[in-house]
């Protein structure tokens, strides 16, 4: 039952309250209330198992009207930590309100599935048997009560995924994804009882989806498979490298995209101490198909890209996550050998392939600065990132030193031509972390960093220059006096009157504008 719509709301009455105190109150609303919802009103505080219903959906614990009236009259965000109002009641208060909002503050979900992992059931019996003693009801079986709570409470749920159901289906999952991981802590605390429910009823709305995302990883995952043959020569392998990369790129992303709806279900079993089974199968494969591609042919730097996908998206599976660090460190210790890692017969491939990416981000955002720079920030930020990660694997390949040096070039064109601080240092910054410990590249990205970051403080606070304008604006400002010089010199021309007067008052407003430009 909502809480606006309690009978107790509706009537101003108190728990306290005894028959004929509250047919005299519903008497007085006569005036504004119609007889039906008078009718169903005093039907619903006189019959013992509805006004139990009312009782729990109102404020169970504040006893006194002054109180209630008080609380109503209260802002909803101080409820959210208010340990003076009952848990019930301060769920029930911060429902009704989140009903109001769009879209709905997560902050209010989290401290009403808190709230009621705070409720006491015995002590709220024995308060509303104590109001019942001394209205003159019939004392409330223990039995009943807990029928009654456990509806208030599916009440609650059910208010609070009719709010997210009307989130657009993204905008859901990441709702979904905020409450677990701010309630969890990323899985280090357990989850509440109500934010489980929530969270096992999502799980149900994206069964579907989530096993099509699941399928489209495995296809890839055997597509790759079909491109490494044990018994296929190394010629007859790199004729198959573009496939072979490309099937890679596809199954990063398509494991990716199955991350985003899994995960949700990876933190909460985490907070309960579990592995999350679907993704365990998973990286399984991953894992097999990592090292398969470096028994059967010796790639290397395939088995690594593989091994640091386990690690990126199954952060929050803690036994897959553990298994890949181990692994990462193996071939990592492989890696070191330059007899195994020049045999790899794809690495040089994946480094062009990744460094070729990585270039047409570049250039892509020189030709978005050029026709739309009011656009750029998420493309900067996208490209930032990719420097990092990329940079990290392949900077020792001479053509990372060309992109490097493309993307400075970007960097402090940026902060050149658009005065875009905020463009130009995550670029900068992420080609100082990159190129960490590595002359003299690291040394030149980190001057950038500091020389922008400097010149960006001088210019906030440099005074606000004087006004001025562009050259067109002056030939606009210029083309409207011509224009009013006419029609003023028309009206002049065209007045019969004989006095000098009326065209002297004509003119005059042509005149002010002229001694207004400088």
């Amino acid at each position: 039952m909502n809480l606006n719509k309690n009978p107790f709301n509706l009537i101003n009455a108190s728990v306290f309250d005894n028959s004929g105190k509250l047919a005299e109150l519903v008497s007085e609303m006569g005036i504004t209330l119609n007889h039906k919802v008078l009718s169903k009103i005093r039907d619903e505080l006189l019959d013992s198992p509805k006004r139990l219903t009312a009782e729990l959906a109102w404020l169970p614990g504040l006893n006194e009207t002054r109180d209630q009236i008080l609380i109503l009259n209260t802002k909803p965000d101080s409820f959210l930590n208010a340990p003076q109002i009952p848990p019930l009641a301060r769920a029930n208060l911060l429902t009704a309100a989140l009903q109001t909002q769009t879209p709905p503050a997560l902050n209010y979900i989290l401290a009403i599935t808190q709230a009621v992992e705070e409720i006491d059931p015995p002590k709220i019996l024995a308060g509303l048997n104590t109001a019942r003693q001394v209205a003159g009801f019939p004392l409330i079986k223990p039995e009943k009560f807990n029928v009654a709570l456990e509806n208030q409470q599916l009440y609650l749920l059910e208010t609070i995924e009719t709010v997210l159901a009307k989130l657009e289906p993204v905008e859901r999952l990441e709702a979904i994804a905020t409450l677990v991981s701010a309630q969890t802590d990323l899985g280090q605390k357990p989850a509440t009882a109500l934010l489980t429910k929530i969270v096992n009823h999502f799980a149900l709305e994206t069964q579907i989806p989530l096993s099509q995302r699941a399928h489209k990883v495995y296809d890839h995952i055997y597509a790759l498979y079909s491109q490494i043959g044990p018994n296929s020569s190394p010629a007859q392998e790199l004729k198959n490298t573009n496939v072979i990369i490309e099937e890679l790129s596809q199954l990063v992303k398509a494991t990716k995209c199955w991350d985003e709806l899994a995960q949700p279900f990876q933190i909460l079993d985490k907070s309960q101490g579990k592995n999350h089974h679907d993704s365990q199968i998973m990286a399984l494969k991953i894992r097999e198909l990592a090292f398969y591609a470096y028994n059967a042919q010796g790639y290397l730097s395939l088995a690594q890209g593989l091994t640091k996908l386990l690690s990126e998206v199954f952060a929050e599976v803690v036994d897959v996550a553990k298994q890949a660090e181990e692994d990462q460190i193996f071939l990592s210790n492989l890696a070191k050998d330059p007899a195994i890692k020049n045999h790899d017969p794809l690495g040089p491939h994946l480094a062009t392939a990744a460094l070729g990416s990585l270039m047409a981000q570049i250039k892509k955002a020189e030709e978005l600065a050029k026709t739309n720079p009011f656009d750029l920030k998420k493309p900067i930020e996208e490209l930032a990132i990719s420097l990092q990660k990329i940079l990290a694997q392949f900077r020792d390949q001479p053509r990372a030193h060309k992109v490097a040096l493309a993307a400075r070039s970007l960097a402090l064109s940026l902060f050149g031509r658009l005065k875009g601080a905020q463009l130009a240092l995550p670029i900068l910054k992420a080609l100082s972390e990159g190129f960490a410990g590595q002359a003299p590249y690291d040394s030149l990205f980190a001057s950038d960093v500091k020389t922008i970051e400097r010149q960006a403080s001088d210019q906030t606070q440099k005074p606000p220059s004087k006004f001025h304008l562009a050259k067109w604006q002056w030939a606009v400002i210029a083309l409207i006096i011509v224009i009013l010089l006419v029609i003023g010199l028309k009206l002049t021309l065209d007045d019969p009157s004989p006095t000098t007067e009326p065209k002297a008052l004509t003119i005059q407003p042509v005149k002010r504008l002229l001694n207004q430009v400088p």
